[in-house]
């Protein structure tokens, strides 16, 4: 099954690469926080970047989100006041949320909860969120920014 965006191994738009470790941790960074939920451009730079910026990160981030639209559609990363929100809930990780969260209402002895539950593992690509092996793990740029998105609604 191709999803918009994947992470559950490397990042991927509509069953592709997503590109360099800047694009897959901006993808990452938004679908770890979910759809829906803006994450600020500051976060989303230090998601990206971490303090390694670039001079003027808000255009570097600008020009991220327009490769990212061109490869997966205008409405992949929308625009919000002070941020972007991934334009998505059709992703990798949140089909396995919905699943696990479906088999975990289950009674342990209901078979379905097994198959339910095998089939949120078959989603995994391969180790999360990478894409190869050089430079940072872009899931760890979205770790810090849901753990940050939830620190901002708490």
């Amino acid at each position: 099954m191709t999803f918009p965006v994947g992470v559950l191994g490397p990042v991927q738009v509509a069953g592709h690469d997503a590109g360099g470790a800047a694009m897959r941790a901006l993808l990452a960074a938004l679908a770890l926080t979910g759809s829906g939920s803006v994450r600020s451009v500051a976060a989303l730079a230090d998601d990206v970047w971490g303090e390694d910026q670039p001079q003027n990160p808000k255009a570097a981030l600008q020009t991220l989100v327009s490769r990212a639209r061109a490869a997966g559609g205008s409405a992949l990363v929308r625009s919000a006041p002070g941020g972007y929100a991934l334009g998505t809930e059709d992703t990798d990780l949140q089909r396995a949320r919905e699943i696990a969260l479906e088999a975990t209402s289950r009674s342990d002895r209901d078979p379905r909860r097994i198959e339910l539950l095998e089939s949120a593992v078959a989603l995994w690509r391969g180790e999360l969120g990478h894409g190869d092996r050089h430079g940072p793990n872009p899931v760890d740029a979205g770790r810090r920014g849901r753990r940050a998105a939830a620190c901002d609604r708490g």
